[in-house]
């Protein structure tokens, strides 16, 4: 039976939540909005619907103004192939777009939490070469660059050592027993995007390997032998979009409450940050 995907995909935000969840919530929702749309299009196309060559759409907006669109040309006069592939694309697509907007979240929750909290800098024993600190205008300038430079460390680890630095640095268990998520299923989502990215989605040695851990208790739809390509399963997708902000939902209360955060009414937006969010 086919899985059941409403759209638009609608997800509650606590009363408080820093600005960083409210950027994740819009990301989440149009990422999901934009397959379950796509879907629905597709469910209802037929190769005969389209000429050979080209694709050409009409649509019309809710002011009632036609919307330019491009046309489309198809290299191949064997349309099912497209058509054969789009599920496929469309999937490791909405997979990709979902990993991304988590990381967003937590580079922009990160230089809420540090922006707000002078302490943490003031802790992290980072120096800074000479040449950088006398290049800035400022010691504005300079607060911003150790941010960023902090924030940038949580980034590029891998999951598991980011989970382990959340807890030495900030305190906070991201798969505490309080969590409403299993350190098996979000590391699962993260490794299920990297064979995406670099083994056209099949199971690689690395893969295996780093999931290995979790054989008694495996994470859902976990692959079991290399090569063994990962199903394309919207349901999944979707119930990973709602996976995803619960477990930031979790970060951001936890972080609010031993931290000030944009969610307290004395905290204040690290505008600099946000605007260079992808």
């Amino acid at each position: 039976m086919l899985p059941k995907i409403e759209i638009p995909f609608e997800l509650k935000l606590p009363a408080k939540r820093t600005d960083a969840l409210c950027d994740l919530d819009i990301r989440i929702c149009q990422a999901l909005d934009l397959c379950g749309g796509i879907l629905y299009l597709f469910g209802h196309a037929s190769p005969e619907v389209f000429v050979p060559g080209q694709i050409r759409v009409k649509w019309r907006s809710l002011i009632g103004k036609k919307v330019p669109l491009a046309q489309v040309q198809v290299n191949k006069s064997d349309n099912l192939n497209l058509l054969r592939s789009l599920p496929e694309r469309l999937f490791a697509s909405g997979v990709i777009q979902l990993a991304a907007a988590f990381e967003a979240y937590l580079g922009d929750v990160l230089a809420d939490v540090h922006f707000n909290n002078d302490s943490l800098l003031g802790a992290n024993g980072k120096q800074l070469p000479a040449s950088k600190v006398l290049a800035m205008e400022s010691l504005e300038d300079v607060r911003q660059l150790l941010i960023e430079e902090e924030v940038a460390g949580y980034l590029s680890a891998s999951y598991l050592s980011l989970v382990d630095r959340l807890e030495r640095g900030l305190h906070v268990g991201l798969h505490s027993k309080k969590s409403p998520v299993k350190k098996r299923e979000a590391h699962h989502f993260f490794e299920v995007r990297n064979i995406i990215v670099h083994h056209k989605g099949r199971a690689s040695s690395q893969y295996l390997e780093r999931l290995a851990p979790y054989a008694g208790d495996p994470p859902e739809a976990q692959l079991r032998k290399k090569g063994e390509s990962f199903p394309v399963d919207f349901g999944w997708l979707f119930s990973q979009g709602r996976m995803l902000f619960d477990l930031a939902s979790f970060l951001d209360k936890e972080l609010s409450e031993k931290w000030t955060t944009t969610a307290a009414l004395d905290g204040r937006p690290a505008m600099f940050w946000y605007g260079s969010s992808v």
